[in-house]
C-alpha cells in the first residue's frame, strides 16, 4: 500500500488580513492507537506570529 510510511504533518501560517499583529494559536490533538486498550491522547497548542513560519507538528508512522 502506497500509504504506509512516515508521515509528516506541517503548518505553514501565511499571516492575517488584519494590520493588528497578534499571534494566533492552533490546537493539535493527536490519538495513538485510537479505539485501542492501550490509546494515548496527546494536545499540542503552537504559536504563530511571524509570517510564512513553518512548523512540523507531528510525524507519524502507519
Amino acid at each position: 500500500n502506497s500509504d504506509k510510511g512516515e508521515w509528516i504533518f506541517n503548518i505553514e501560517y501565511k499571516g492575517k488580513a488584519s494590520k493588528i499583529e497578534e499571534p494566533i494559536y492552533i490546537k493539535m490533538t493527536l490519538f495513538k492507537d485510537f479505539g485501542k486498550p492501550n490509546e494515548t491522547k496527546e494536545i499540542k497548542v503552537f504559536r504563530f506570529v511571524e509570517r510564512n513560519e513553518n512548523v512540523t507538528v507531528t510525524k507519524v508512522n502507519i
